[in-house]
């Protein structure tokens, strides 16, 4: 009998190493081709944080430890040959299980494949870049399996692992990726499941943490995964993004969706602000080209020029001037002919040509085509036209309008408006209404010397 117990013992003391050292060996195959080392640095373009990452797709996407790109400026990885390439977008973070998604210029690379479930007790492996020397990663167990809100699942692992593991992959002995490890508590290791991936994106909206997450990341950020979501997102992220990197998330929106207009505008704008005007010229022909509704695509145009003329006249751009914004106003009108604010832009264009008659006569029109008595938007427009009637000599007509602003804004206006409704009215010769202007404007604001000294100079040339 003994002699038949010990040739299996032999056999399996040599078979269960031997099996061990097979799956070590083709896991640690797998590890060369698909982790990297991750440098990331500060807006000085100092070295920030040194760790690693690992790849998801064939296509250059990883995945690392979220606080490795806190207040990160930029970052690369370096492939096991010592050849290094840029991260170019930030893709999705998760403040919770601080993980980050990007992407790098990184292609045909092996990605680790995801295990969507696995069992207890199944022997894991822990692999990271820095251990890719070792003879044997370490290995641990699992020994618990929950199950988080969102459906995805959460592993307790039997032994504590370390801290420089955290983000780095959780895998099964064939190296497939069961999850993503997590810090270890009170001498147990976690690792979230590898379904988290899925969830790593960008949102158009997300929660407070993701949008935390995201604004301590200065690398530039990929688009939703959907035009529409797109679309949104370019919306929050203008007030909140430097121009420059505002201006990549346009560009990669102009290349992800080319034959939405949106992105020609909206890039148009932004070359505007930032005096490429060459660029802008030649994304509002491809915004009115690509455009459904030529009508909104003229005003559009037209407002953007007649912007940049009146808020940022130097340096000038020979292409573009009053008449040729007036030209796109008139189409668009011809489109839309009962579109006030189209109006309102035609009359703000003559009065800047010098039309002041033909600007009045288009207020006079937009202002017919409200609803009487007059809505609480249309006080721009009579205000609009009070001062036009002061350019033309019209001083009474423009104290009416006057009248009418103060009434549509409900008597909420400043002492500045008192002082101006008084000098049109001394020049109507309505000295009790101006002299009554005069005394409000100063106690709204008692510190202004102008008030007092005009309401002086009145009072002595009518000798008051």
């Amino acid at each position: 009998m003994k002699n038949k117990i010990l040739p299996f013992l032999v056999l399996f003391l040599v078979f269960v190493p031997t099996a061990c050292l097979h799956a070590q060996g083709w896991v640690k195959k797998i590890v060369r081709k698909n982790m990297v080392s991750l440098t990331t640095y500060d807006k000085d373009q100092q070295p920030l944080h040194y760790g690693s990452a690992f790849f998801i797709t064939d296509t250059g996407v990883a995945i690392s430890n979220y606080e490795l790109f806190k207040d990160a400026y930029s970052a690369i990885v370096t492939d096991s040959k010592g050849k290094t390439y840029a991260v170019t977008r930030i893709m999705g973070a998760d403040l919770a299980y601080s993980l980050v998604k990007f992407q790098t210029e990184m292609r045909k690379v092996t990605p680790l494949h995801l295990l969507n479930n696995t069992s207890i007790g199944t022997k894991v492996i822990t692999p990271s870049y820095s251990n890719t020397s070792q003879k044997n990663y370490p290995t641990t167990t699992i020994t618990d399996i929950s199950t988080l809100s969102d459906g995805g699942l959460y592993y307790t692992l039997a032994d504590t692992l370390t801290h420089n593991l955290i983000g780095s992959p959780l895998l099964n002995e064939d190296g497939l990726l069961v999850g993503i490890i997590q810090p270890s508590i009170e001498g147990y290791g976690y690792a979230v499941g590898s379904q988290i991936i899925n969830e790593l994106q960008i949102k158009a909206i997300g929660s407070k943490s993701i949008t935390y997450a995201l604004n301590n990341i200065h690398i530039a950020k990929a688009l939703p995964d959907t035009m529409e979501e797109a679309l949104v997102f370019l919306y929050m992220r203008s007030n909140t993004m430097n121009d420059d990197e505002y201006m990549l998330l346009i560009n990669d929106f102009v290349n992800k969706y080319p034959e939405n207009a949106e992105g020609y505008i909206r890039r148009a704008r932004g070359n505007i602000e930032q005096q490429h005007y060459e660029e802008a010229d030649s994304d509002l022909h491809l915004f009115i080209d690509k455009s459904n509704d030529k009508g909104v695509a003229y005003a559009e145009v037209a407002d953007a020029i007649y912007s940049k003329l009146i808020y940022q006249p130097l340096p000038t751009f020979n292409t573009w001037t009053f008449s040729l914004v007036k030209d796109y106003i008139d189409k668009a009108i011809a489109v839309y002919p009962k579109k006030t604010d189209y109006k309102f832009l035609r009359a703000n264009t003559l009065t800047a040509l010098g039309e002041f008659e033909n600007a009045i006569i288009e207020l006079d029109s937009a202002l017919a085509l409200m609803l009487q008595p007059l809505p609480k938007q249309a006080s721009r427009y009579v205000m609009r036209r009070a001062q036009l009637y002061e350019q033309v000599g019209r001083f009474r007509d423009a104290v009416k309008d006057y009248n009418t602003y103060i009434y549509l804004e409900e008597q909420k206006v400043t002492d500045e408006f008192y002082y101006n409704r008084a000098v049109l009215e001394f020049k109507s010769r309505m000295y009790q209404q101006c002299l009554d202007d005069l005394e409000k404007a100063i106690e709204l604001n008692p510190q202004e010397s102008l008030y007092k000294e005009t309401q002086t100079k009145i009072k002595e040339a009518l000798q008051i």
